[in-house]
């Protein structure tokens, strides 16, 4: 091989000779060099008409290199498809020239010698046939004539682009932060074939471009699949990882193989991405053990702590995709988790009306608001402010609120704290006071969904696409700042014990339906009545007497 080297003297060895004849017994390289296997090849043009040319092709090169190869040296398309270097608009097929209609497509991402195209049969010889056809993925993205639209010259965040600018920015710019965004929200407008088509067709740069320009483009490809196999967001599908792995094999692989090598191995990452743990600001549980446990026997720390418990159970499995497209109004069977999460929450509000409501004294009504008063600001010191909200939507509903000498009856500090859980959760610029709290990042926590999916439904106003037809990019930055925010709330998990004593009391808490509640309500103290009666004789109170059996309330 060394001689080889540098003598450079390339001899071919003719075909009745013997090697060790040619060497004379002396060591030297042989270079195995596979001819070209020559072709008919058929070009069907868009005007009906067919070209046939006989041509040589290389074996050792991918179908893609050869329909380039085809239709820049040999036929003669349209000017505006001279740049194409990507699978679309041209398809390769071969056939035998007795079968004809019998046409087997040739994939464009892989070597012509991998893909079995068999050898003559005597007369019966393999043509190969070149057709335009139309792309499921639109424009291809080297023919994007499209422009980004940016805020301003100084502001660099994108405002709208076609997904073809989409891909390419992500495979031209270092910046980490638009990479994830687009990551995070690109199935909200797109999908993980389209992504891989597009990542192929960038990688296929025109052959006319310098090559260090092109080596450059490949290498930000690969880097890019590289981060998207290995984020956290997505699990793709089988189909598309096996097409992504035949893409890194077959055309990663001949041209870049160490890159190739190191794709192959990549693994998917979860990584914790917590803002600032906390767990010693969490306050005990008092895990309190009574004989016959009823609702105020169970401490307000527990009652919060065993709800955020069953909740963040929820909270943890819910996946980026399911915040997509309101897919919890449209098609809940798509977020699944989101839905059970709400509920939950409606579930709880119903419990503490009904519980509050069924009591047959006014000062044990009283008792009981004081005592879901003391389980939100539990609620709220543990950060579990989804079913914070839940406890004050039940307390301000109207028919609690209207039974104001219930409220009147509350002590002092009762009040206090009322008035602090109504501050925290006033609706003066947008909640602004949750919001500041929550932006602080400490962790464990459990956001307000609701409030999560108020600000996505506002979001999905703004329409996917403007009128040039570009996606609205400025959708994907607020819903990556509100699932980035769920994420990184899911990464840390609550340090808490169960108590099965107090969830099972949770647990049997009676719930009645809105319009019971208010019609019980109103039974309590009737429109303009200047006293709050007693439940027990009420009409509604008899009604619903066996709920006070079931919380020991008398």
């Amino acid at each position: 091989t060394i001689r080889f080297n540098q003598t450079k003297q390339h001899k071919f060895i003719d075909e009745d000779q013997s090697v060790i004849e040619y060497t004379n017994g002396n060591m030297i390289a042989i270079k195995l060099k596979p001819l070209p296997r020559k072709f008919t090849v058929r070009y069907f043009n868009d005007n009906g008409t067919v070209q046939v040319k006989e041509v040589s092709l290389d074996m050792f090169t991918s179908v893609q290199y050869v329909i380039n190869h085809l239709i820049h040296l040999h036929f003669d398309p349209n000017e505006e498809f001279l740049n194409h270097s990507a699978p679309d608009p041209f398809t390769l097929f071969w056939c035998y020239t007795s079968q004809p209609e019998e046409e087997h497509m040739l994939s464009p991402f892989k070597y012509m010698s991998d893909q079995s195209v068999p050898r003559d049969e005597g007369e019966n010889k393999v043509q190969l046939i070149l057709k335009r056809h139309k792309s499921l993925y639109g424009t291809n993205i080297w023919d994007e004539r499209e422009p980004i639209v940016f805020a301003d010259e100084n502001n660099k965040d994108i405002v709208s682009a076609t997904f073809n600018k989409l891909v390419e920015y992500a495979t031209s710019t270092e910046d980490s932060n638009f990479r994830e965004i687009f990551l995070l929200c690109y199935q909200s407008y797109s999908t993980a074939e389209e992504l891989l088509h597009k990542l192929i067709e960038r990688y296929h740069t025109p052959m006319d471009m310098l090559f260090s320009d092109s080596n450059k483009i490949k290498l930000r490809v690969c880097v890019f699949v590289k981060y998207w196999l290995s984020t956290s967001y997505e699990v793709p599908s089988e189909e598309v990882v096996e097409k992504i792995e035949d893409f890194v094999k077959n055309v990663v692989g001949r041209e870049l193989p160490e890159v190739a090598a190191t794709l192959m191995s990549t693994q998917r990452e979860v990584k914790p991405k917590f803002y600032f743990y906390r767990k010693d600001s969490l306050p005990q549980g008092k895990m309190r053990q009574v004989l016959n446990m009823t609702l105020l026997d169970v401490d307000p720390i527990d009652f919060a702590q065993q709800v955020t418990l069953i909740a963040f159970n929820i909270f943890k499995k819910i996946k980026h995709t399911e915040f997509f497209k309101t897919a919890w109004e449209k098609e809940p069977e798509k977020a699944k988790n989101i839905v059970a999460l709400v509920e939950d929450a409606n579930d709880l509000t119903k419990k503490v009306m009904t519980s509050i409501l069924v009591n047959e004294k006014l000062k044990d009504r009283a008792k009981t608001l004081a005592y879901f008063i003391k389980v939100a600001l539990c609620l709220m010191e543990i950060r579990n402010y989804h079913h914070m909200l839940s406890i004050h939507s039940a307390i301000a509903n109207i028919s609690v609120t209207r039974l104001r000498f219930t409220f009147e009856a509350l002590g002092k500090k009762s009040k206090q704290d009322y008035q602090t859980i109504e501050h925290f959760w006033s609706f003066d610029q947008n909640f602004k006071n949750y919001r500041d709290t929550l932006r602080k990042g400490e962790c464990p926590c459990i956001p307000a969904i609701p409030v999560i999916l108020g600000d996505i439904i506002h979001n999905e106003e703004v329409p996917l696409r403007n009128e040039a037809g570009k996606i609205n990019y400025s959708r994907a930055r607020v819903l990556h700042s509100n699932v980035d925010m769920v994420q990184r709330y899911q990464s840390a998990e609550y340090p808490i014990k169960d108590h099965p004593a107090a969830r099972a009391v949770i647990s049997d808490i009676p719930r009645l339906g809105e319009k019971e509640c208010y019609a019980l309500s109103q039974d309590v103290l009737p429109r303009n009545g200047t006293e709050e009666k007693d439940a027990g004789s009420t009409s509604m109170g008899k009604r619903f007497s066996h709920f006070r059996d079931t919380l020991n309330l008398g």
